[in-house]
């Protein structure tokens, strides 16, 4: 089960499909029929969960998840953010993991090759900065390789984080 927003905060939609936050040029991919750009959902289908996981399994950096692991982080991720084309297939998703006060902090946003350069990882950029969950967080931060800076510098996201640097331990029992 999702972990909820603490007491007397909004919660987020719950509804399959919301659009409140789709903003930014749309193109559409040269091979799709339909005219409307992605549609933004808050949770996903398990067709959806297998299309996410077969995603995951092309990059680098997430390509050993596997299905139970990605049920699991979606039930425990704060704020999660699907783009679906108009067959409720995911060509985009976004999630956030949050305390609602300080910190927030954005992982995997990652869009499928296919709808690459035509605006849903924008689409979905919009949605998370503008989420209302998120507007009174202090920090928003999130992971990525020097040659995406120009990308997220667009929603004010800086690399000159003074003297912060970034640390991690593996777990070598997984």
């Amino acid at each position: 089960m999702r972990r909820g927003a603490p007491r007397g905060a909004t919660q987020i939609p719950t509804a399959k499909a919301f659009t409140p936050w789709i903003a930014g040029d749309f193109r559409l991919p040269k091979n799709m029929t339909s005219d409307l750009p992605p549609s933004l959902i808050s949770e996903l289908n398990n067709k959806q969960i297998d299309q996410l996981v077969s995603l995951y399994s092309n990059e680098f950096w997430c390509s050993r998840r596997t299905r139970p692991g990605v049920e699991q982080m979606l039930s425990c991720s704060d704020i999660i953010i699907g783009a679906i084309d108009a067959a409720e297939d995911l060509v985009g998703f976004v999630r956030v993991l949050t305390d609602y006060v300080y910190k927030a902090t954005i992982f995997d946003l990652i869009v499928r090759p296919d709808w690459r350069g035509h605006n849903v990882g924008r689409q979905l950029m919009n949605a998370i900065v503008s989420h209302p969950e998120l507007e009174h967080v202090e920090h928003l931060d999130l992971n990525c390789l020097p040659e995406m800076y120009n990308f997220y510098e667009r929603w004010g996201f800086t690399s000159d984080v003074g003297r912060l640097g970034f640390m991690r331990r593996v777990n070598r029992t997984v």
